[in-house]
């Protein structure tokens, strides 16, 4: 008689029992359920989250696509967790799929990701699978082609690149992103923007926003330990000692946003 998985399924976050006689079905027969077992792993803390990841663990190709979701999501505790419990240890040659997300979280994070210390797990997880070269990606020719892939694509809703001497050069971009972000970002926020400018920057062999930092610290009363987009909360919200609480309001968050075009506009007349 065929067991049906969902007789087992864990009742709540501490149902260890349940958990464990539902994994020991094993793969196959709980691969119609791997999202909701995933979903276990949104908080690390509870109880049964372990020996689910430690299953998943055992059927990396199977989880992987879904891995590649919640990454893209926005359940940044939910990601914290899928690096600890599953991509950081995972083989490198199955966590290579992985790689450029985690070189991003690790050097490019938005503020929301850096606040979930989503770039030090990233960092983490790339020392302990690429202990000798995981940094020298970050100015490799593959890393800068694939994020002037993703611009081109982004700019253009297409899986293609533009034929040669048709790219914009970035001012036309920064206009367009700043007029029409709903062309480039699915949901319009201060950190996806910055994430945006962040990956152009990339694209740019970080040529863009070379000396962007200082020229924001020579214009920041505080934050000067802080990365470029928090400088620029500070110069959006003077008078705050925790600017980025203001992206909470709407109106404050279009501020932000309308200040950081002004500061990238001014910086680039400036230089």
């Amino acid at each position: 008689m065929k067991t049906d998985p969902l007789e087992f399924f864990p009742l709540h976050k501490s149902d260890v029992a349940n958990a464990r006689a539902l994994l020991a079905l094993g793969y196959p027969a709980l691969g119609p359920h791997l999202k909701e077992l995933l979903e276990w792993l949104q908080d690390g803390n509870w109880p049964i989250s372990r020996p689910i990841g430690e299953f998943l663990l055992t059927i990396p190709e199977a989880i992987a696509p879904l891995i590649q979701e919640v990454l893209a999501g926005e359940d940044h505790q939910w990601k914290y967790w899928c690096i600890v419990r599953l991509i950081g240890e995972m083989k490198p040659k199955v966590a290579k799929q992985f790689r450029f997300e985690l070189l991003r979280l690790a050097e490019f994070p938005t503020l929301a990701e850096a606040q979930n210390e989503l770039d030090k797990e990233a960092q983490g997880a790339l020392q302990k699978l690429w202990p000798a070269d995981w940094r020298l990606d970050l100015r490799s020719g593959e890393l800068a082609s694939w994020a002037q892939d993703r611009i081109d694509n982004e700019q253009r809703g297409t899986g293609s690149k533009p034929p040669p001497g048709e790219r914009m050069s970035f001012p036309e971009v920064l206009s367009d992103l700043q007029s029409r972000p709903g062309m480039f970002l699915r949901k319009v926020t201060y950190d996806s923007v910055a994430s945006c400018i962040q990956g152009f920057d990339l694209g740019t062999g970080f040529e863009f926003l070379k000396g962007f930092k200082e020229w924001l610290c020579s214009r920041a009363t505080r934050g000067h330990n802080m990365g470029w987009s928090v400088l620029v909360l500070y110069i959006a919200f003077p008078e705050s000692k925790t600017p980025w609480r203001n992206l909470e309001d709407p109106e404050s968050e279009q501020q932000a946003i309308a200040t950081l075009f002004q500061c990238l506009r001014d910086f680039c007349s400036e230089r």
